[in-house]
């Protein structure tokens, strides 16, 4: 009986022939795919996660101190040198210096000093211990001999390039001889305002009367 012989018969001619409902049909397993979240969610995480580091670099790594700006006390300075011809003018309230140095310039032993007003002007101030009149005419550079001011007894030579494009840290310059024989000269250089350079040439005055 064909239909007890199973799911293949033949037919005719031969050829065996398949039940389609008897044979199991193979089919290809779907690949997994991994879900991620939407491009946009993606990006927004992204973000935050690098605020997050920079905060943390903000707050730990950077320290205030090492943002606050550097300043010395250029009296100390010059008391701890032994010198007593190098100046330690004394300033109002509110000036501060951030650098004090004894240098050598060339064959010049050089005191310079960098003051700082309360409101930001800045004088810097060197003294030749031995001012040459090559010493004095770099001062000055090339700019002649400029103008001239008297202030507090020392008679200064002036020379006035906050007109020009780009001036650098010597916008306005003041430089002095010391009658002999005392052979200091002293010069005063910087971006501060008139006022800011007459507080400081006062100051200056008064510290070489001291010195004296």
């Amino acid at each position: 009986d064909p239909a007890r012989r199973g799911a293949t018969g033949r037919r005719r001619g031969g050829d065996p022939v398949t039940d389609p409902a008897a044979t199991p049909v193979a089919t290809a397993p779907r690949p997994r795919t991994a879900r991620y979240p939407s491009t946009a969610l993606a990006l927004i995480g992204s973000v935050i996660g690098c605020l997050g580091i920079v905060a943390f670099i903000i707050l730990v790594v950077v320290r205030p101190d090492a943002m606050s700006p550097r300043t010395v006390d250029w009296v100390a300075a010059a008391q701890e040198s032994g010198d007593p011809a190098l100046l330690a003018p004394e300033l109002p309230e509110g000036w501060s210096a951030n650098y004090a140095e004894l240098v050598t310039d060339g064959d010049t032993r050089v005191w310079r000093v960098g003051f700082v007003s309360p409101a930001g002007g800045f004088v810097g101030m060197s003294e030749a211990l031995a001012g040459s009149d090559a010493w004095v005419a770099a001062q000055v550079g090339d700019a002649g001999q400029g103008g001239r001011v008297g202030i507090d007894g020392l008679r200064w030579t002036t020379v006035d390039r906050r007109g020009e494009r780009d001036p650098g840290n010597r916008a306005y310059t003041m430089v002095t001889r010391l009658d002999p024989p005392d052979t200091r000269a002293i010069a005063l250089y910087g971006t501060g305002s008139d006022e800011e350079f007459r507080v400081v040439a006062n100051a200056v005055a008064a510290a070489v009367r001291a010195s004296r």
